[in-house]
């Protein structure tokens, strides 16, 4: 396994295994570029075939990407990288779509775990490498990504939650928590809704719309019809409160 202070790249794929088949070499090299292609194209706005050059590791399995700096800074590039690691640890934790993340960048990133997941004889260690982290490409994000991509149906309905992070690279979404699972459900909305979301930033809010759910009946993504911001739970009258309240209703009607 390679160390970080040993890749010839910013970022590098690594195949763990004496002999690679041409066609998993090809099949990870592809999903690898077209990851990165996709996370470059999120957060820098290009789609520019040449951002990254791509170099083979002498007596390695191994791949690298260096950033065409005619067209991309050097600070995105490292936030593009970052990004991307970030991204795999993520979908390694939980099935939420990770930030900057799209269904695409997702997809990548199972093919990528695949390799490492199947049943047969030719399964091997997949790895990304940048200069500080070695990240395992394993069973746990092939799942994960499954669980976000791999939805059963669509259904009209209603989320609530704390309205967290926006999004306006490529496309506008934003993600509310949803204390019931416990789960960060992404949220994509039209360019005149996008203020009204802005507007109610870390606000609890009621999410109404196009519900996609996982076959346990989880919810992974909303397209939104309306947002409604909700009452501060500090607003909410206490039990004190409403025991109160039924008590003056209750001697006025006698």
């Amino acid at each position: 396994m390679l160390r970080p202070d040993e890749i010839k790249g910013e970022l590098a794929l690594e195949l763990d295994a004496d002999l690679v088949s041409a066609g998993d070499f090809l099949s990870c090299a592809d999903a690898f570029v077209s990851l990165l292609r996709e996370i470059t194209s999120t957060v820098h706005n290009t789609k520019s075939a040449d951002a990254w050059y791509v170099n083979v590791q002498e007596g390695s399995q191994v791949v690298n990407v260096i950033p065409n700096a005619d067209r991309i800074p050097y600070g995105v590039s490292a936030e593009i990288i970052r990004v991307t690691v970030d991204g795999f640890r993520a979908l390694e934790q939980a099935a939420e779509f990770p930030r900057e993340f799209s269904d695409r960048a997702v997809g990548f990133a199972r093919k990528l775990s695949r390799i490492s997941t199947r049943g047969d004889n030719k399964r091997f260690p997949v790895r990304i490498i940048d200069k500080q982290r070695v990240t395992s490409i394993g069973r746990d994000i092939f799942n994960n990504s499954s669980a976000l991509l791999d939805w059963k149906y669509e259904d009209l309905g209603t989320v609530e939650g704390a309205l967290e992070a926006i999004s306006v690279h490529g496309h506008y979404e934003f993600r509310i928590f949803e204390p019931i699972w416990s789960r960060s459900i992404k949220c994509l909305v039209d360019d005149d809704m996008l203020e009204l979301a802005i507007s109610m930033f870390r606000h609890r809010v009621e999410v109404n719309g196009l519900i996609r759910y996982t076959k346990d009946g989880l919810p992974t993504s909303v397209r939104v019809i309306s947002i409604d911001e909700l009452p501060d739970p500090s607003e909410l009258p206490s039990y004190k409160d409403m025991k109160g309240i039924l008590s003056d209703q209750s001697g006025g009607a006698g």
